[in-house]
C-alpha cells in the first residue's frame, strides 16, 4: 500500500515541475509588465499597452496558468 503511494507521488513530480515552470516563466514577466506600465502611466499614455498586452490575450493566458498552478492543489485537497 505504501509502495503504491510512493510510486504515485513519484509519477506526480513532473506535473508539479510543469506547474512551477509555467508559473515562473509567464507570471513574473507579466507582473513586471504591469508594474512597468503602472509607473510609465504617470509620464506617458499607456492605453494601447494596457488594452492589448495586459488585458487581452496575454492576461487570459496568465490567468489560465495561475489557475492550473493553484487548482491542482485544490482538486487534490477536495479528493481527500
Amino acid at each position: 500500500m505504501i509502495d503504491n503511494r510512493l510510486k504515485s507521488l513519484a509519477a506526480y513530480e513532473p506535473f508539479k515541475i510543469a506547474q512551477r515552470l509555467l508559473a515562473l516563466v509567464f507570471t513574473i514577466p507579466y507582473m513586471l509588465a504591469w508594474t512597468t506600465t503602472f509607473i510609465a502611466s504617470f509620464f506617458v499614455d499607456v492605453a494601447d499597452q494596457q488594452e492589448v498586452l495586459l488585458n487581452g490575450t496575454m492576461g487570459e493566458i496568465v490567468l489560465a496558468i495561475v489557475a492550473f498552478y493553484f487548482l491542482g492543489g485544490v482538486v487534490n485537497g477536495i479528493k481527500r
